[in-house]
């Protein structure tokens, strides 16, 4: 197996007439620090998904007869990704925030821009890609590489049509290269041929337009006989069944997963990655009598995959995404009243200084609360959170409150899961050998579940065991138990 490491992006930037030493611990970030590769360096798995654009009017277009959104999906011309913490906020809305520098006044950073179809949107998309893959070709260069291969991943609650934007985004990559002669950038394909199908779900046939739209003839109105099989009326026949109506046959006999192994010329669900890199790198039990469930709690999905040991080597079971994770919580900040306190109070006590929080001028609101929030979580060190879950719990009981129906939810989530899938792969042809690895079993399949948490966003696992980790494990253990179907149901199958 190749080695898997990260990245630190360097400071890059020469400046001839100055000095480029910033400190934006102090002061808010400037214009030459937005506005143009960054001299903040840092971690690759510490980027976010933010782009600061420029003033589509001032665009200079590669040719004349270019489109606007062609040219704003330009490396550089379309914006650079952000790196910066120290921001000049003004104010924030669901998908921007607008910032206030001295000199140029006012513009926009993009944030949340993962699930937009927008046009607009995907062009920015592919800018920040494009500006990305820069950043990378010039710290490989550094080091004497150059990438070859790009492989990207994609949640699986993504639907196709958006998984066909993403196919045509990360397409356009290869066409970044800025070395002359070097190797041309293989992007992995995506999962299957995402387009346009005359064929309704179902297998039912084609509509043809309704009579009477935009252009259409007008038709006669027709009025209905009354229905037969009503009050005191006589028994009608039944309608006979369209022949372009399938019939929805429930399986009985064993099922089969009939697993693939992976491909490395396709992209993958986030579910797929994460599960594959935890057992590439061996952070996983695989021996045949665990139930693996991973949660790969992000912004805005979790993603989730179920391993097992199956007959000829460890196997994905199950992957799924859903659209709830640990953004609830953030955004559950705008309505806590003593918020702005707490994010105050780790200030002082961590001698931070932030733009518009405890720096004049002041613009801590209800729609920059989260913003603030993120700028607080990305300045404390792993020891610090304990202190400041405990500083919420005090001041900001509504926001735990969220934190635990969040997670709570989550536990339910996996309590049900591992229910269905220890009878599925039970009884699969794949797995019916785990009923006889045990004697003790009685004939059956009891796995022991163990769950494993990945992703930034499954800090929020860490609020209540932080604050009384004993309370933490009964809370999420009782909620597993029942989403499993109850105590008695659990004991009698693990």
């Amino acid at each position: 197996m190749t080695d898997v490491a990260e990245m630190k992006f360097k400071n890059r930037r020469i400046s001839l007439l100055g000095n480029d030493n910033k400190n934006n611990d102090e002061n808010a970030a400037v214009e030459d620090e937005v506005f143009f590769f960054q001299n903040e360096e840092i971690i690759t798995n510490s980027i976010k998904s933010i782009l600061t654009i420029h003033d589509p009017k001032r665009v200079v277009k590669e040719k004349e007869n270019q489109e606007e959104l062609s040219a704003l999906a330009m490396a550089v011309r379309g914006g650079f990704p952000n790196f910066e913490k120290n921001l000049p906020i003004e104010s924030a809305t669901e998908n921007r925030y607008k910032l206030n520098f001295d000199g140029a006044g006012f513009t926009e950073i993009i944030h949340n821009m993962k699930w937009s179809s927008q046009s607009i949107e995907i062009a920015y998309k592919k800018a920040y890609l494009s500006s990305l893959m820069l950043h990378i070709y010039a710290h490989l260069f550094d080091d004497r590489h150059e990438p070859v291969k790009l492989k990207w991943s994609y949640p699986s609650s993504m639907g196709s049509r958006q998984i066909g934007e993403y196919i045509d985004i990360w397409s356009i990559l290869p066409a970044v290269n800025p070395i002359k002669g070097g190797q041309t950038l293989v992007v992995a394909k995506g999962p299957v041929a995402m387009q346009n199908t005359t064929t309704n779900m179902f297998g039912a046939a084609t509509t043809t337009p309704a009579a009477g739209g935009w252009g259409s003839v007008p038709v006669e109105p027709v009025t209905a006989a009354p229905a037969a099989g009503g009050w005191g009326a006589p028994a009608a026949a039944p309608a006979p069944t369209p022949e372009n109506i399938k019939e929805i046959k429930e399986k009985n006999g064993p099922i089969q997963f009939n697993f693939a192994p992976l491909k490395d010329d396709t992209a993958l669900t986030e579910a797929c990655a994460v599960a594959n890199f935890l057992a590439n790198a061996n952070q996983l039990e695989k021996t045949a009598d665990f139930l693996t469930l991973c949660f790969d709690v992000g912004g805005s999905t979790t993603d989730i995959s179920v391993l097992c040991q199956m007959q000829n080597g460890l196997a994905m079971v199950k992957q799924n995404s859903i659209r709830f994770a640990a953004q609830r919580v953030a955004s559950a900040t705008k309505f806590s009243p003593n918020f702005k306190a707490v994010l105050l109070e780790v200030c002082e006590r961590k001698n931070i200084s932030i733009q518009g929080l405890n720096v004049k001028p002041e613009k801590y609101s209800a729609e920059t609360a989260s913003y603030f929030f993120e700028q607080i979580i990305d300045r404390l060190d792993e020891n610090d959170f304990p202190s400041f879950y405990q500083l919420l719990r005090s001041k900001c009981p509504e926001i735990l409150s969220v934190n635990l129906y969040v997670t709570g939810l989550i536990m339910y989530y996996a309590g049900q899961l591992a229910n269905k899938l220890r009878a599925e792969v039970s009884n699969s042809v794949e797995g019916a050998y785990l009923k006889t690895i045990n004697t003790d079993m009685g004939g059956d399949f009891k796995p022991v579940i163990n769950i494993v948490f990945a992703g930034k966003g499954a800090r929020i696992f860490d609020w209540f065991k932080s604050i009384d980790a004993q309370a933490a494990d009964k809370y999420y253990t009782d909620l597993f138990i029942a989403g499993f179907g109850g105590m008695q149901v659990a004991q009698s199958l693990l």
